[in-house]
């Protein structure tokens, strides 16, 4: 477990600094455009590179090296932003919209990959606690990005800072990995892009977790992404309640993390991610329906405790099912799943939110996230 942290802590840094650009541009979107069809536009833009990616870095995981392939990703993230920053400071805010391509590419290098080298360090019997591990450090750098983004965007110049800063932090993860050895395994003798595929036709229960996750995510895409258009409408929101709203949701998360850390392996096999999805989909439903932003903050804040428990519990399921020598495919596959069914979602539901009341857009989709758990339980 401690080589599991080495290589974890520097990436999860590289987090801290692509999630601060991350909110840093959809505040921008936000503020700039304020409109559903804007942030269905930043939805495509920043998942249709990924799942490309996502699709072809798979047999590449599996063949070539793993820790040259997530120092590519981190390279390509942070130098794209540098490249867009002359134009950042003249003023051309449009120019946000190819950095997100740029970055949603790296992101369909770097969700895979990070999942094909967990079952590498830990045994199967700790997948769900490295998991959890995982997703513990991620919640906390998404804890600490609202807040840093926010005191960056707060400036006249609070895009240029967090661009400096994701491609600052990228550079901290490159030079970490350069002083590490990731374990591996014999690579193959050839590269299929369509192996993954019948690997996981041949397994019914891999394919059956791969088509359930799509379905959930698709279902859950207004929470993942209309939330900051919600607070927007509903609440007047600023900069500062924007953030407020991410911290609570880190602060979940965190707990959600820690949770399936201390007891997920207990948890393993026995469905949990079909129950914490059911958790989502209530508090979505809930969301649409109460009104006051106290009761909007507990509510999310128990949705970041849902998300690491069914991100966990699914892929460590995923990862106990699949060969270490097809490792990168499946998970790639796994992680495509999410990149296809989020911007799917929200072609219906973004411009659905500027139809009918955005409140009844959540509500929608709570209801069809836990018909979707309630099927799962069968």
């Amino acid at each position: 477990m401690g080589r599991f942290l080495r290589f974890l802590i520097p990436q999860s840094v590289s987090l801290l600094g692509s999630s601060i650009l991350q909110f840093a541009i959809i505040w921008t979107v936000v503020f700039s455009y304020g409109s559903g069809s804007m942030m269905l536009l930043t939805t495509l833009l920043g998942f249709l590179p990924q799942i490309i990616v996502s699709l072809l870095i798979g047999p590449l995981l599996d063949r070539y090296s793993k820790k040259l392939v997530i120092m590519l990703s981190d390279g390509l993230s942070g130098a794209a932003a540098l490249l867009m920053l002359p134009a950042v400071l003249s003023g051309n805010i449009t120019v946000v919209f190819p950095m997100i391509l740029v970055r949603s590419a790296a992101q369909g290098i770097q969700a895979p990959a990070y999942d094909a080298v967990l079952p590498l360090f830990v045994p199967e019997e700790r997948l769900v606690r490295a998991n959890g591990i995982k997703g513990l450090m991620s919640s906390v750098m998404m804890l600490l990005s609202p807040a840093l983004a926010a005191l960056l965007y707060s400036s006249s110049y609070g895009l240029i800072y967090a661009i400096i800063f994701d491609a600052s932090t990228a550079l901290i993860a490159i030079a970490s990995l350069l002083f590490q050895r990731l374990p591996g395994i014999k690579a193959g003798e050839r590269i299929d892009l369509l192996s993954g595929l019948r690997y996981c036709r041949e397994d019914s229960s891999l394919l059956k977790l791969i088509i359930f996750n799509a379905v959930a995510v698709f279902s859950i895409s207004p929470g993942a992404f209309l939330t900051p258009l919600l607070l927007s409408r509903e609440y007047d929101a600023s900069s500062a309640l924007l953030s407020i709203s991410e911290i609570s949701y880190s602060a979940g998360m965190i707990t959600g993390g820690l949770l399936i850390a201390s007891i997920g392996d207990k948890l393993k096999g026995r469905r949990g991610y079909g129950i914490a999805l059911m958790l989502y989909g209530l508090c979505l439903i809930l969301v649409g329906t109460i009104r006051g932003i106290v009761p909007y903050i507990i509510l999310n804040a128990i949705i970041g405790i849902s998300t690491p428990s069914y991100t966990a519990l699914l892929n460590a399921e995923v990862q106990s099912r699949t060969e270490e020598s097809m490792m990168g495919r499946v998970m790639a596959l796994l992680s495509a799943s999410s990149s296809v069914a989020l911007p799917l979602g929200m072609i219906l539901f973004g411009p659905l939110a500027d139809i009918i009341p955005i409140r009844m857009v959540f509500m929608l989709s709570g209801v069809t996230a836990s018909v979707i758990a309630i099927c799962s339980r069968r």
